[in-house]
């Protein structure tokens, strides 16, 4: 009888500690792999006939929480120190271009690139990890290549829905923000046009968000970082080309910029974007991407609260201009 409650508690006590740490049960969810192979020719390749490093660079276990509306990593330390076997003195990638893919659940999603910034090599469209991106120190953000200014990327790999699971069995998901572009709407249709847009932006984490706020930073400063609205056709695309130059927006920020959204708190604003070529007539998809200041060291707050950084895209919204 003594045996048997002995055996008996040991299994409650196993079973609670397996609970307490039912995150990290069976290794990490979500990885990021280096390969074993550095060369180019794998964009070409079959993602999963690619070898990789046995251990994996960043895991859920060196990760604090991941932003899935901007793809944005916030790690447990310093990433010069997660990166230092391929950094140089400067703490610059080694090599310019080094391969990696992206697991989720021992699936793999996608291959991707740590890409030096003294690379003269133009971006290919694929997901990138720069060596020095203006984040703070302890972040990494997971970039896509496409140029939004000329498409809407409807098929983001980073997105995928093996990903988002991982990050919710290991428990580092946060759900950021949502942008909703309510209405777009343009005004002195010329040489040189204006366009004003509405849009809705919702905070849908369970902590409170500080958001950049056109309607603090003024409008100007505020499309420096979104660009305006695009408008795409079926064989042409327009954007803001003639912006004002204002400030340096990887190098700048104001806390006075910012309004603070509670869980499940939007905001709704009117911006107001000069510097368009003139538009065309005709049927449009309309989208933007929205931005913010990502230069913030100690951006979480004590009480949990934080700065969001990064960019998002908008859903899109099909208008017709009439001339």
């Amino acid at each position: 009888m003594k045996i048997y409650l002995i055996i008996t508690l040991v299994i409650i006590l196993f079973s609670s500690i397996s609970c307490t740490n039912n995150s990290i049960e069976g290794g990490p969810k979500f990885e990021i792999y280096l390969t074993k192979n550095y060369d180019l020719s794998l964009r070409d390749s079959n993602i999963d006939i690619i070898e990789l490093n046995t251990t994996p660079i960043v895991s859920s276990a060196n990760i604090l929480f991941y932003d899935f509306s901007a793809h944005t990593i916030f790690l447990k330390n310093n990433r010069i120190e997660i990166f230092k076997d391929i950094m140089d003195e400067n703490n610059y990638f080694i090599e310019v271009i080094t391969p990696f893919i992206l697991i989720a659940n021992k699936q793999k999603i996608y291959l991707g690139y740590f890409w030096s910034v003294n690379s003269n090599m133009g971006r290919f469209n694929d997901y990138c990890i720069f060596d020095s991106d203006y984040f703070p120190s302890d972040v990494i953000n997971i970039s896509s290549g496409y140029n939004f200014t000329t498409s809407y990327n409807s098929n983001d790999l980073r997105s995928d829905n093996r990903i988002l699971q991982a990050l919710k069995d290991d428990a580092i998901f946060r759900a950021g923000i949502n942008v909703k572009l309510d209405s777009v709407g343009i005004f002195e249709n010329a040489d040189t046009s204006t366009v004003q847009y509405r849009f809705n932006l919702t905070n849908n984490e369970m902590n409170d968000l500080f958001i950049a706020d056109p309607d603090l930073m003024g409008n100007d400063i505020f499309n420096q970082y979104t660009l305006g609205v695009v408008f795409k056709s079926t064989n042409k695309t327009y954007y803001a080309e003639y912006l004002p130059y204002k400030i340096h927006i990887l190098e700048n920020w104001n806390k006075s910029w910012y309004t603070k959204l509670a869980s499940g708190e939007s905001i709704n604003r009117l911006v107001e974007v000069k510097g368009y070529p003139k538009i065309p007539g005709g049927n449009y998809t309309c989208f933007f991407r929205y931005a913010a200041p990502t230069k913030i060291e100690n951006s979480i707050n004590a009480d949990g609260s934080r700065y969001w950084l990064g960019w998002t895209d908008s859903d899109i919204l099909e208008i017709e201009v009439i001339e």
